[in-house]
């Protein structure tokens, strides 16, 4: 959770970052400060214990997210 603010830094409006290797029950607190951080979720995978998520990165001006999950899998 402390690296967030440098890993929003990393991503440009319109990019998307992607997370995996999160434990399931930790995974809710790295996505509250994703999306309090200008990030949407567009998707979370869970594999027994870990979880992992995509997260797009929007514009100030956006409300939600113009990407497809399918332009990017």
């Amino acid at each position: 959770l402390e690296n967030v603010s440098k890993l929003q830094s990393w991503i440009k409006y319109g990019g998307c970052l992607i997370l995996a290797g999160i434990l399931k029950g930790e995974y809710y607190k790295i996505k509250e400060a994703f999306n309090k951080n200008e990030f949407i979720e567009i998707k979370e995978y869970t594999k027994k214990e870990w979880t992992g998520g995509i997260f797009y990165r929007k514009n100030l001006t956006e409300k939600e997210c113009p990407i497809k999950l399918s332009d990017i899998i």
